[in-house]
């Protein structure tokens, strides 16, 4: 039931219920993920279980909990199928690197960003996209917010597209991590954290009935 609330709530564009559910479910997300791809590196499954929560972000309403299915299992899946995409990809990508390398990171979040609607969850985006802090950040975290999986286009946008592919992964990480925790830090500075009612009861050992 309590993410089945926060759920309701980021439809309505409550950007602290989006850091709940990614709080909570961000770590059992790996976990799953560990038990089900034991020979995918960290970073990977790393990737696909943020990737899975903004797609979440990016259209909270494709996504339908239900009795049968709760909001975890759904994130699950997304957060299961970027992996298996992203083993996808790395072979297609050692095939045709070339074409990867001639895509323009600016002009494709241009692209992306003129598909954003006055909606609520465009509202909820754009409360993400005033996290970055520069140009470059921005862009890379228009391409992220639109579905933008790939190594190579998000370290272009970040100005790293001319190092190693073992250094824009790692540059790309970093920017992933650091916008969750940007996220998670305007939530608490604007006094608008929400907790789940079973977190809130193990801490205080109080029941809510």
């Amino acid at each position: 039931m309590c993410l089945t609330s926060l759920h309701t709530r980021v439809i309505g564009g409550d950007l602290a219920a989006l850091d709940a559910i990614a709080e909570d479910v961000l770590p059992r997300l790996r976990q799953a993920l560990r038990r089900a791809f034991r020979r995918i590196a960290d970073d990977t499954l790393q990737d696909a279980a943020e990737d899975a929560i903004m797609d979440y972000a990016r259209c909270p309403q494709d996504f339908h909990p239900s009795s049968a299915e709760s909001l975890d299992r759904c994130l699950y899946r997304a957060a299961w199928r970027n992996v298996a995409n992203s083993l996808d990809s790395e072979v297609k990508r050692r095939r045709r690197e070339s074409r990867y390398a001639t895509e323009t990171a600016r002009e494709d979040a241009t692209r992306r960003m003129s598909q954003f609607s006055d909606s609520i969850e465009g509202d909820l985006m754009r409360q993400i996209l005033k996290l970055a802090t520069n140009d470059g950040e921005r862009t890379a975290l228009a391409c992220w917010l639109t579905g933008e999986r790939r190594t190579e286009p998000l370290a272009q946008a970040l100005g790293v597209g001319v190092l190693s592919i073992v250094e824009q992964r790692r540059t790309v990480k970093q920017f992933k991590d650091r916008i969750l925790k940007r996220i998670r830090r305007r939530v608490r500075v604007g006094g608008h954290r929400s907790e789940c009612p079973t977190t809130v009861s193990a801490r205080t050992g109080k029941s809510h009935g």
